[in-house]
């Protein structure tokens, strides 16, 4: 599940305590992990199966694509995403090394 949580209106602070509102954006998503956005469409990492998901405006989720030899488990796995100037930026952590990740 992704969720959005706000204690003022959008452009106004908050001084005092006050209650909490969360909104569901989508759910059934395996270990989400982060969320950048190209133009205003949320993109969102899922750690644990590398898959990179593009949310549309009734938070259906359709995956635009994956990052290869990334471990998931534990703390590891596709860790973060962020876009900058149209590019697609991940870091993630990989297990052994393997013919596709070695550097030459």
């Amino acid at each position: 599940m992704v969720s959005a949580c706000s204690t003022a209106p959008a452009g106004e602070s908050s001084t005092t305590a006050g209650t909490a509102s969360t909104d569901s954006i989508t759910s059934g998503l395996q270990a989400p992990w982060s969320v950048a956005f190209h133009g205003g469409t949320p993109l969102v990492s899922e750690r644990d199966s590398a898959r990179i998901l593009e949310l549309d405006a009734e938070g259906n989720a359709r995956e635009i694509g994956s990052i290869n030899d990334a471990a998931g488990g534990g703390e590891g796995g596709l860790l973060g995403i962020a876009v900058q100037d149209g590019y697609l930026y991940s870091y993630a952590t990989a297990g052994e090394k393997t013919a596709s990740n070695a550097a030459s």
